[in-house]
């Protein structure tokens, strides 16, 4: 039972919960409100496919240093390694996933606030595109140092340059020393461009070119953005030339930080 909110521990469908009702009832109902956050959920129900789109179709590409990257200094099953906004996405077979959402591929259900884990318990976290969607993402991280054995690593990304994306909710952004400082528990051992300049002028671009000719009809946006999303992707390979220079930096849609626990 959880001391905090009195809530027995549960299997269901193969996943664990370890949330408060209350909390995930409200993640629940956030994550049906809106067109985006419903095609969401309706594609997340085939992960493949909606991994395959999100590669192929949109203005983000991690053409920089992933999370399945920085498991090569790992061997597979030799250690505890969490994935805290997983999603849908299962990076490698000995990874937990872990989501406030009982989607295909999590494994626990919880909060990345509430961490059902020990203290100096877990090898690695990873916690790619979730942070920004936390109103709280201070607390997370202090709890990803909580759990972390002494020495563990954590790999996280984070948006610098890109839209209001509701997935159910955004807040934050970081620049590159904004997510340094964030982490200053941990000592840094890379960081840099998860998603590039590109990334971030394509994510612009199909919303401001909706804007301007759905003159101002709601359902004609969302079509525009996503059908000048479809357009406009292809350039978004021009990232891997940007990444060879360090001023663009200064413009990109995402970096990543990859830290040991102090």
């Amino acid at each position: 039972m959880c001391s905090n909110c009195n809530l027995n521990y549960y299997i269901y469908d193969g996943k664990y919960f370890i949330v408060c009702e209350e909390v995930y009832l409200r993640y629940q109902k956030e994550a049906k409100i809106g067109f985006t956050n419903s095609l969401k959920g309706i594609l997340r129900r085939f992960p493949n496919f909606y991994y395959f789109f999100f590669f192929l179709l949109t203005p983000i590409t991690p053409f920089g240093f992933t999370a399945r990257k920085s498991l090569r200094s790992i061997p597979r099953n030799s250690g505890l390694i969490v994935n805290i906004g997983s999603g849908t996405k299962r990076i490698r077979s000995d990874v937990l996933n872990l989501d406030i959402l009982p989607l295909p591929n999590v494994d626990i259900v919880a909060e990345a606030t509430k961490l059902p884990f020990r203290d100096n318990s877990l090898d690695m976290v990873i916690s790619e595109a979730t942070l920004e969607h936390l109103p709280e993402p201070q607390k997370a991280i202090a709890e990803i140092r909580r759990v972390l054995k002494p020495g563990g690593l954590v790999y996280a990304t984070a948006p610098f340059l890109y839209p209001f994306h509701e997935s159910p909710n955004d807040y934050f952004r970081w620049t590159k020393e904004g997510l340094i400082k964030e982490f200053a528990d941990f000592s840094p051992i890379k960081i840099g461009i998860w998603s590039g300049p590109t990334s971030a002028v394509i994510s612009f671009l199909m919303h401001y070119f909706a804007i301007i000719f759905s003159f101002g009809w709601s359902k004609l946006y969302l079509t525009l953005s996503y059908m000048f999303m479809v357009v406009l992707a292809p350039l978004k390979i021009l990232d891997l030339f940007f990444l060879l220079f360090h001023y663009s930096e200064n413009i990109s849609s995402v970096f990543y930080f990859l830290g040991k626990k102090k």
